[in-house]
C-alpha cells in the first residue's frame, strides 16, 4: 500500500534534492572516472553538481608536450615548423620589399609552396616569383638538394618570420587583412591577398 501511494505523488509533492552550491565541470573521460570525481566530492562534502563536458582528450595534450623538436632549416631560423594558423612576414634581402601572408596550414607546407614556385621558376606565389626575377638578375642557378624542398636556399631571399599566431582560420585572415591594411607591403597585390587554406 505504502508503495502505491508513493506511485501517485505528483512532481510537486516529490522529495527534491538540495540545488548544488557549485557546478564542477571536468573533461570527460570515461565513466569510472565521472564516477570516482563524484565520489570524492560527496565524501569531501561538497555540495556539487559534476558535470563532463567533451574537450581535448589527454592523449593530444601529452603529444604535444612530447612533440619531437625538428631540425629543419625553418625551426633553425626560430619558426616552429609545426605552427599553423599564423601570419607571417618576409623581406626580401636583395631589395627590402615586403610581402604579408597567412596559412591555417603547418609553415612548412606552406613554405614548401613558395620553394616550389621559385625552383620551377613559375609565378604560383608571390614570393617564388619575386625570388626568381632576382635570381634571374644576378644570373644565379637555384638548385635545391635533390627530392627535398631546400627551405636553406630559400630562406636566403627573405627576412622570414611569423608575425602573429591565431586560434583559427576566421582570426587569421582578419590578422592578416588588417596587417595588409596597415603595412601596405609592396609585394601583396590586389588580385590576391596571400591567404591560403
Amino acid at each position: 500500500m505504502e508503495q502505491m501511494e508513493k506511485r501517485d505523488l505528483t512532481d510537486s509533492q516529490k522529495p527534491t534534492a538540495p540545488s548544488p552550491d557549485y557546478v564542477l565541470k571536468i573533461p570527460y573521460i570515461n565513466e569510472g572516472f565521472t564516477r570516482k570525481v563524484s565520489s570524492t566530492v560527496k565524501k569531501a562534502g561538497i555540495n556539487a553538481r559534476i558535470v563532463t563536458q567533451a574537450g581535448r582528450s589527454v592523449k593530444s595534450l601529452i603529444s604535444e608536450k612530447t612533440k619531437k623538436t625538428c631540425d629543419c632549416e625553418l625551426c633553425k631560423s626560430g619558426n616552429d615548423c609545426f605552427t599553423s594558423h599564423f601570419v607571417y612576414q618576409a623581406d626580401c634581402n636583395t631589395c627590402g620589399d615586403q610581402y604579408i601572408g597567412a596559412s591555417r596550414r603547418p609553415l612548412k607546407n606552406r613554405l614548401q609552396e613558395h620553394e616550389s614556385s621559385l625552383s620551377l621558376n613559375n609565378s604560383r606565389t608571390t614570393l617564388g616569383q619575386h625570388a626568381a626575377e632576382h635570381r634571374k638578375e644576378s644570373n644565379e642557378i637555384y638548385r635545391p638538394k635533390a627530392g627535398t624542398r631546400d627551405f636553406e636556399k630559400f630562406l636566403e631571399f627573405y627576412n622570414f618570420n611569423i608575425v602573429r599566431k591565431c586560434k583559427d582560420t576566421l582570426e587569421t585572415f582578419i590578422n592578416e587583412g588588417m596587417l595588409i591594411s596597415t603595412n601596405k607591403p609592396k609585394l601583396n597585390n590586389m588580385q590576391s591577398n596571400g591567404f591560403t587554406e
